[in-house]
């Protein structure tokens, strides 16, 4: 884990501390980011009853997207278990001049005091008390920026308190920044330094007092941490109850005090629109089928009808106002761009034109255009508006026929930026024919015919081999051969076949009563007229482990019935089945629900049957559960084909190095001098022998030498020899699997210490291994760079029973 680059925004440098010279310091390296720094965690909570909070000041994408309202938003306490929604503060991204190190939040755990070098803050913190620190010690100066959410502008002066505690020539600053924006510069860019006078010598217990000048354009404020440095003891600096208090820019006009409103919710999927008058919508509530666009800066709202009178012909220049609750966006020229958009839910076609009939009211100098576009919001037709016809009702002719699913979108595309802009709509009503509301009586359709460009074709063969490992596996979409088939074990006289080509909406609604219609591939199966079942299933599945599930996607005409069913091999009896559509024309998501486990070979099947002409069509098949593989593991070496290695024929034997993270370094076998330029020529270990060998350093924390799987028949030691170059540097074992941000499953076989025999002459490691290990991962870590590289040499590796004597 390394101090966070230029542009990072996130937090990736926390303060590690320990014990130096009887002093506080903190260490240049991460405390948060795994279980590899569980030591200097502990020397932190050991000296200042203080433990780190994980995730607990995490970054949002909304942040910077959202001005704050009232000063009182800015509060912040960090004592709520949902502080990181609710504190509008985050640490700035990293501009590698003014911010260069994150802060982190702390809890204090214990009844401990802070030490007398801590102040001016409180020496005894409340128990359970957060707060949030900012520290590190190398001899480069380091810095953090904690800073507020955009503020639209502060009328008068403001005043931001808090409380502090700084550490070693450790000193603070607030900043007044240009507010930055989710894809724009990462540099801070200060509009202003207020004058402030908070240090270590002031008086204990005294909070931190900042004078925030007027500011007529936006801003953000920041808190400063700086001079953070000293490669001996380090230096910090903790925050807590932050306090703002001032008079903001109104975000929303003002409409009295009985006026309220709340961001138009998202409604959870509803059924399709049969009729134009699904959209009609008299006063704006839940149950319309309009809302906004999705990830939008700003929303619209739905606002109630408890307008101030006055107040609104102030704003909106006119008398007339809605008579019940209305939709309505509020944007000022700090608003991020694209504004959002008003939009119907999805229409599946128009026969002919139509017309949109609604009242609208605009804040003067306020252009809102009107849209029919497709899904993907590209337009079709639109139309501008403007507040010399408000508030209507007006009728916008919608030219026709429109041949595939469209949609209505209203947005705000023009104002004054110098007063705002605001737009509300209500009491809207569509005027259309859909196209299945001209399309014929269903008895009269051909149940074989959906449209010019429907095609059939012959199921492509699948790849035989391919081996069913995962119920993935048998997920299917028909876009590739997959691993469902035609039956080849029951009477069916129609084959499923591979459907493709544009299918007409009209057509499918007409025959299945569906608005939705299959992706570009699917599977078909057509019925003569006389009765038929098609089948489509599985190879065999050697079991099922635990509950299980089948779903997909189906339409059917005319009495054409669909089931799904699980199997057994040997005698095919049915272990579930499920069957499908009531009606005479259906479509929907089948599902087969396998609750149990099952433990003999089995296939799953979906079957369609029907007496009279008639298709079914199928999509997008899913498998969920524990299935038993088909693939054939490869077999497992014995332990003593695979650990045993001295590395004479200049290999690794049966072992891989690899890189770790980041790391740089990686083993080599070679046979030289072991050592590094930090030992003295003197002191230096020498070998005659190949062993395998790495020198880790600042950029290069981690090496590994990772075994092939292997079979132990009882306990065993494994053994090697190693030499390690430097204190502080350590060596693992771990068994089965190996995470690099947590060693704490691993055992520790050598370090941090360094005794003399393991840099002058050969040290003696030893590892027990049992049945149940199959992996085996050796470890050489080194974090410490203060004490410079670290070398390592492993040779000789052995495996021997308990008393010691060689089993290989």
């Amino acid at each position: 884990m390394k101090r966070k680059s230029a542009g990072e925004n996130g937090a990736t440098t926390a303060a590690a501390f320990w014990v130096a010279d009887g002093g506080v310091a903190v260490s240049s390296e991460t405390a948060a980011c795994g279980p590899q720094y569980a030591e200097e965690r502990q020397y932190l909570d050991f000296y200042l009853g203080v433990q780190l909070v994980d995730g607990g000041l995490q970054t949002t994408d909304k942040f910077l997207s959202h001005y704050a309202v009232t000063a009182d938003e800015l509060n912040c306490n960090f004592e709520r278990s949902d502080a990181v929604n609710k504190c509008l503060w985050q640490n700035a991204p990293s501009d590698g001049q003014l911010d260069t190190v994150d802060f982190h939040m702390f809890r204090k755990s214990d009844a401990k005091i802070f030490p007398v070098q801590l102040r001016p803050g409180p020496i005894h913190p409340p128990l359970g008390n957060n707060m949030i620190l900012a520290g590190d010690t190398t001899a480069e100066e380091q810095s953090a920026v904690y800073y507020s959410a955009p503020i639209a502008c502060q009328k008068g002066v403001g005043k931001l308190t808090f409380i502090y505690w700084v550490y070693n020539d450790a000193k603070i600053e607030v900043l007044l920044i240009k507010p930055m924006s989710k894809d724009g510069p990462k540099d801070i860019q200060v509009v202003g330094r207020p004058e402030i006078n908070c240090n270590y010598f002031r008086p204990q217990n005294e909070k931190c007092a900042v004078i925030i000048p007027p500011m007529e354009e936006p801003f953000q404020i920041g808190i400063r941490a700086f001079d953070l440095q000293d490669a001996l003891v380090g230096s910090l600096v903790i925050i807590d109850e932050i306090r703002y208090e001032a008079e903001l820019c109104k975000k929303h006009p003002d409409f009295g005090p009985a006026f309220a409103s709340k961001t138009l919710v998202a409604r959870p999927g509803t059924a399709p629109i049969i009729t134009a008058s699904d959209l009609d919508c008299s006063h704006i509530n839940t149950s319309c089928r309009w809302g906004n666009g999705e990830e939008e800066h700003i929303k619209w709202e739905r606002g109630n009808e408890k307008i101030d009178p006055e107040k609104w012909a102030e704003v909106i220049g006119q008398e007339q106002r809605p008579t019940g609750p209305f939709v309505f966006l509020f944007a000022d020229k700090n608003s991020p761009k694209p504004f959002s958009i008003f939009k119907s839910d999805p229409i599946p076609c128009m026969a002919y034109g139509g017309r949109l009939i609604f009242k609208y009211w605009l804040k003067p100098k306020t252009r809102i255009q009107l849209c029919s576009t497709t899904l993907e919001f590209l337009p079709l037709s639109c139309a501008f508006l403007n507040e010399k016809e408000a508030p209507g009702p007006v009728a916008i002719e919608i030219d026709g026929p429109v041949n595939e699913p469209f949609m209505f979108t209203f947005e705000v595309v023009s104002f004054d930026e110098t007063e705002g802009g605001f737009a509300a709509i209500d009491e809207l009503k569509f005027e259309a024919t859909l196209c299945h509301e001209t399309t014929i009586a269903p008895t009269t359709l051909n149940p074989w015919d959906f449209g010019a460009e429907f095609k059939t074709g012959p199921l492509p063969l699948r790849d035989a081999a391919v081996q069913l490992e995962t119920a993935k596996d048998l997920g299917c979409n028909f876009e590739a051969p997959c691993l469902w088939m035609n039956s080849n074990k029951t009477p069916d006289n129609v084959q499923w076949k591979m459907g493709g080509g544009q299918l007409e909406p009209n057509l499918i609604y007409g025959l299945t009563g569906s608005n939705d219609v299959p992706n570009d591939a699917f599977a078909v199966a057509q019925f003569p007229g006389e009765f038929a079942t098609a089948t489509m299933t599985t190879e065999d599945i050697p079991c099922l482990n635990g509950p299980g599930e089948v779903s997909f996607r189906y339409w059917a005409t005319n009495n054409v019935s669909v089931q799904a069913c699980a199997s057994f091999v040997n005698n095919e009896t049915d272990i579930e089945c499920t069957n499908f559509n009531a009606s005479d024309f259906s479509a929907g998501v089948g599902m087969l629900h396998l609750p149990e486990a099952i433990d003999s070979p089995f296939r799953l099947r979906i079957l369609a049957s029907g007496s009279e002409k008639g298709t079914a069509l199928l999509d997008d098949i899913r498998v969920i559960g524990d299935i038993c593989s088909t693939v054939t593991p490869p077999p497992i070496a014995d332990a003593c084909d695979v650990l045993p290695c001295n590395f004479e024929n200049e290999d690794f034997c049966s072992y891989k190095a690899a890189k770790m993270n980041e790391s740089q370094a990686i083993f080599s076998v070679r046979n030289s001098n072991f050592g590094v330029k930090t030992v003295p020529n003197n002191q230096r270990a020498r070998t005659r022998t190949m062993f395998a060998w790495v020198t880790l350093d600042k950029n290069s924390t981690m090496a590994v030498l990772e075994s092939e799987d292997f079979i132990v028949h009882g306990p065993a030691l494994l053994r090697f020899g190693y030499r390690r170059g430097t204190f502080g540097s350590q060596l693992f074992a771990c068994r089965n699997t190996f995470d690099p941000e947590s060693l704490n499953s691993c055992d520790l076989l050598a370090g941090p210490k360094l005794a003399i025999d393991e840099f002058r002459g050969t040290a003696q490691a030893q590892f027990e291994l049992s049945p149940e290990d199959s992996k085996l991962f050796i470890v050489a870590q080194h974090e410490k760079h203060q004490f410079g590289k670290a070398a390592f040499a492993i040779d000789n590796i052995r495996l021997t029973d308990i008393e010691g004597e060689d089993i290989c």
